[in-house]
């Protein structure tokens, strides 16, 4: 896994975390804690393989195992909570909206998610399940107004076969995608496996773009952000004339 299919500002460290990694957290005083409480939620292993075609399981096992999250040896409830990802480092200025590799940018909601234990037992990876309302680019040619998208987290929580859960780079997160929760988002499509990783994301759930990420809230601060406060009806328009979507 290249760094850049991360999420833009965070970077992978061990040991168990420790909250001096997350400084925004203590900081943004109105941003809730464990935005990313949802990854702990448990599901059993026989559940985490249904559902996806084999060929694509075995595609997206194979991104997260050789990436830079999967173990050298399958995890256990005891190991999985020993590699952490950390918030806020950055690598050199950033567009406010990221040029990355087929790139897709949507207004999508957050219906369902599910955490899948890789076959080789070496990561965990939680696949979300976006329905999309507006597509402003499409690199990937999967994207349209109403269809659903699948976008992969590394990490989640599996209950093993003796009832035990396994959690896997699941510490707590400042900012992070939330069910029910509408967001704009800008991606990076992968063809073997057909999903999606997260580039950024804004937090459109009151109408109004609001910073869901440090890099942004730094912007807001500043003075420098283009689209944060714009309301939604805004933001499709800018983001239309912005990508040349035709109406």
């Amino acid at each position: 896994m290249k760094l850049s299919a991360l999420p833009l500002g965070i970077v992978l460290t061990f040991g168990q975390y420790a909250s001096s990694q997350v400084p925004a957290a203590r900081e943004d005083r109105d941003v809730p804690p464990a935005a990313n409480a949802w990854m702990r939620v448990p599901f059993s292993l026989a559940a985490s393989r249904e559902e996806v075609p084999p060929y694509l399981r075995s595609q997206r096992d194979q991104y997260f195992d050789n990436g830079l999250v999967g173990e050298s040896s399958p995890l256990t409830p005891e190991t999985a909570g020993r590699k952490a990802i950390s918030e806020g480092a950055t690598f050199g200025p950033q567009p406010e909206i990221p040029a990355i590799d087929h790139r897709t940018i949507v207004i999508g909601t957050f219906i369902s998610h599910q955490a899948v234990l890789t076959a080789s037992g070496r990561a965990i990876y939680s696949g979300v399940i976006f329905r999309l309302s507006h597509v402003f680019e499409n690199a990937g040619g999967r994207a349209a107004p109403g269809a659903n998208l699948t976008l992969i987290f590394p990490g989640g929580t599996v209950r093993t076969a003796d009832g035990r859960d396994m959690s896997f780079l699941t510490h707590p997160r400042a900012y992070f995608v939330q069910p029910g929760k509408t967001y704009l988002l800008v991606l990076e499509y992968h063809a073997d496996g057909d999903f999606y990783i997260l580039g950024k994301s804004w937090d459109l759930s009151d109408g109004t773009v609001r910073a869901n990420s440090g890099i942004d809230r730094k912007r807001e601060t500043e003075g420098r952000s283009t689209l944060l406060g714009l309301s939604q009806d805004q933001l499709i328009r800018v983001l239309n004339e912005r990508f040349a979507v035709s109406r």
